[in-house]
């Protein structure tokens, strides 16, 4: 866990993020509900499901993402799997046990970017009454990456990340 969170490159706000993500501790609508708080029920991105850590892993938008994502050179492994994943966990370890070895920091860094992307989006759907667009988290990702690559993170430096599967 440590050297998937902690010495991955991203911003320490995203990294603290992921760490929440990894324990479950992320305010879905499942933790409110926990609470007896208001809160829509529903995942804001396919509006199928509780809103839980599946928002990341198993809901229909979210794995039109990763679909996309696995597009790019050294990210097949970001492909989401027929089955569900259970928990970040495990979605982590899986992600990364099928990745080559010489992708596998560039991965932990879009693993990070992606599951950013999808929150931001969810809290735009959530609290600004946004409609869910595939292209707009896509547009992120890829700003994202292009911010952190001149930040210093050498990890996914081009041809990382480039159009075109290898």
């Amino acid at each position: 866990m440590k050297s998937s969170i902690w010495k991955v490159w991203a911003p320490g706000k995203i990294k603290i993020f992921s760490w929440l993500i990894h324990w479950d501790r992320v305010w879905c609508n499942d933790q409110l509900q926990r609470r007896q708080w208001p809160n829509p029920y529903f995942c804001q991105l396919c509006l199928e499901n509780l809103e839980s850590t599946h928002l990341f892993w198993n809901c229909s938008f979210s794995r039109a993402v990763w679909a996309k994502v696995a597009e790019w050179k050294g990210c097949s492994s970001l492909a989401p799997p027929l089955h569900d994943r259970r928990c970040t966990p495990s979605a982590v370890r899986e992600i990364l046990n099928e990745s080559r070895a010489e992708n596998r920091r560039g991965v932990k860094t879009m693993i990070m970017a992606t599951t950013w992307a999808i929150w931001m989006e969810r809290n735009n759907c959530t609290f600004r009454t946004k409609n869910v667009v595939l292209k707009d988290v896509i547009d992120a990702i890829r700003r994202m990456m292009e911010h952190w690559r001149l930040a210093g993170a050498k990890s996914i430096e081009p041809p990382f990340g480039d159009l075109g599967v290898t």
